[in-house]
């Protein structure tokens, strides 16, 4: 059993504007402005393990998340009040300063490890699975948008059971110092049954770590790639995203309870499509315990 609390600050995103709304709903013409949109994400996931057999094991993951949205509309031409007003309202459909909860979508993999595959005292963990969709998920934002529509940019999930796969590696170095690599990727196929297909994501790590009695230290490489998403076969503008960060981290074991926590500091990212509205990474903590 293990659980994992994780908070990321600041991801940032937003996107310019020419759009107003009327105080009867019509979408009007306004100057240019922007959305600039700030999100604090909170997770949470217990991570329960059943031997299944002597080689194999399940694993079941449940997060449950929080997201904190604020927003601000900022005019870059000159404007009115009363088109200051139009922006506002127009903002007020597409995000708002709300908080939204709930379960993301579940993850179900079989994990097998086997040590010595490359060279004497290595290990490799496997897993392969899918998601299960339990994450809340919204109607197309766009097609809601150009009508003028109140709608959710922020989904739960993706609607859809998504292949899952992931890959650790781990051997000794020197006395104390281990390497360590690990790949994972999320590849949803089809579409959910409001028209939208999620992003294929891939993540990588690698780095060392060294063990000083009973608390480790550790320093890595983390690569994330979140592709583009699809609404009705069309780009989702709110997708695709690489990123390059660090990581740093230390833990305890305390009688069998292991303890940790980790830093990760994004050094740079780019979007995969320009003026486009991926959400850019923040600094995230992550605290773990497992028994």
């Amino acid at each position: 059993m293990r659980l994992n609390v994780a908070q990321t600050f600041d991801l940032e995103g937003g996107h310019d504007e020419r759009k107003g709304l009327t105080p009867g709903g019509e979408l009007v013409n306004v100057p240019l402005h922007r959305h600039d949109i700030t999100i604090d994400l909170s997770r949470v996931e217990v991570e329960a393990r059943y031997g299944v057999t002597d080689r194999w094991q399940a694993a079941l993951r449940v997060p449950y998340e929080r997201k904190d949205q604020s927003v601000t509309i900022n005019p870059i031409d000159d404007a009115t009040p009363e088109e200051i007003a139009a922006m506002q309202r127009n903002g007020d459909i597409h995000h708002r300063d709300e908080t939204y909860t709930g379960f993301s979508d579940l993850s179900l993999l079989a994990q097998t490890a086997f040590s010595g595959v490359v060279r004497e005292h290595d290990r490799v963990r496997f897993g392969i699975g899918t998601t299960i969709p339990v994450g809340q998920t919204e109607h197309n934002p766009w097609e809601l948008g150009e009508a003028g529509k109140e709608h959710l940019h922020i989904q739960f999930g993706t609607g859809t059971f998504d292949p899952i796969a992931e890959l650790l590696y781990s051997t000794a170095v020197m006395a104390g110092v281990t390497a360590n690599s690990f790949v994972s990727a999320r590849l949803p196929v089809y579409e959910n049954d409001k028209a939208y297909r999620g992003s294929r994501e891939i993540t990588a790590m690698t780095g060392v770590s060294r063990a000083v009695g009973p608390v480790g230290f550790r320093a890595n490489y983390l690569f994330f790639r979140q592709g583009p998403s699809a609404w009705d076969g069309e780009r989702d503008k709110n997708s695709g995203l690489i990123s390059h960060s660090v990581m740093f981290g230390a833990s305890y074991n305390l009688r069998g309870v292991a303890l940790g926590v980790d830093v990760r500091i994004p050094v740079s990212q780019r979007l995969l499509a320009d003026e486009e509205d991926a959400f850019e990474q923040g600094v995230g903590v992550m605290v773990r315990v497992g028994i």
